[in-house]
């Protein structure tokens, strides 16, 4: 990203390519519902207002079962329905989507072939130093189910995996407060960023 130009025009390049609410990702809406109720279901769990029976292990591991499931589905197809690309400009749907009936939208070919699914660990340190090389990585929803050092060691390893100049994306209700004091907060339309500065900005 670095040679692309100066901090200040690839930010603004950023800026007027796409906003917040057009940060989304093919699925992302279904993932977003399953996530927010095992968020639920772990925080209720965590503050004691369930208990761990078997039928509540049965449920977390149904939804974990799910999201994969979905992951599965979009990594064969790459399709999705449009609701979850409803606030996605039509000069985005046209560029990078093709309809294939009348709700669905899929994947053009050219850009498929770019994407790449794999699992990762986050807290297996071993594979985290290797996943160089990033310009921008979306987390969302994700950290807040770990407790604060591990918290701060998966940002630690994001922050060193990131190119300078690149962005790091949170869940809209989470911050870096108290977690790491290296990133830079960045204000988009409708959404903030955390950018690792450029070696020549001089704010490292």
């Amino acid at each position: 990203m670095e040679r692309n130009g100066s901090d200040e025009r690839q930010r603004q390049r950023y800026r007027q390519g796409f906003s917040g609410r057009e940060l989304r990702f093919l699925g992302f809406n279904k993932l977003e519902k399953v996530a927010y109720v095992g968020e639920n279901l772990l925080t209720r769990l965590r503050d004691g207002q369930l208990t761990l029976n078997p039928e509540l292990t049965t449920a977390l591991l149904g939804m974990v079962d799910a999201v994969r499931q979905m992951l599965k589905e979009i990594q064969s197809t790459g399709q999705d329905g449009d609701y979850a690309l409803r606030n996605t400009s039509e000069l985005y749907k046209r560029k990078y989507f093709s309809t294939v009936d009348e709700k669905k939208l899929q994947v053009r070919p050219e850009v498929k072939k770019l994407v790449t699914f794999s699992r990762l660990n986050l807290q297996d340190d071993s594979k985290m130093l290797f996943m160089k090389g990033m310009d921008l990585i979306f987390c969302c929803n994700v950290l807040i189910y770990f407790d604060g050092a591990s918290k701060s060691k998966v940002i630690n390893h994001f922050f060193s995996n990131l190119n300078f100049g690149g962005y790091f994306f949170l869940g809209t209700s989470e911050s870096l407060m108290n977690l790491n004091d290296k990133f830079h907060l960045v204000h988009f339309p409708g959404t903030i960023a955390y950018w690792k500065p450029s070696l020549s900005s001089g704010k490292l």
